[in-house]
């Protein structure tokens, strides 16, 4: 019982001071610069963020193959494709 509740403590301590933090973030904008990020919003190319996380992604993977050859080496590989 004690090791379930530690472990919904470390997913929620993080979660809700992540969220009181955006909070808190949230709170000091004006109106005014709300409505300033809205419209840089709508007008923000999306082609470019679409982009971006399509690198991050390969990114990622390219780190993991990396990974799987270094982890193969010493006799720890478990995955196969």
């Amino acid at each position: 019982m004690k090791k379930a509740s530690l472990k919904t403590l470390k997913i929620l301590l993080p979660l809700a001071l992540g969220i009181f933090l955006i909070y808190i973030s949230y709170t000091q904008f004006t109106e005014n610069q709300i409505n300033e990020i809205k419209s840089y919003s709508i007008d923000a190319n999306y082609s470019w963020i679409v982009l971006g996380v399509i690198l991050a992604f390969l990114s990622h993977l390219s780190r993991a193959w990396r990974w799987n050859y270094m982890l193969k080496a010493i006799g720890h590989y478990r995955f196969s494709y």
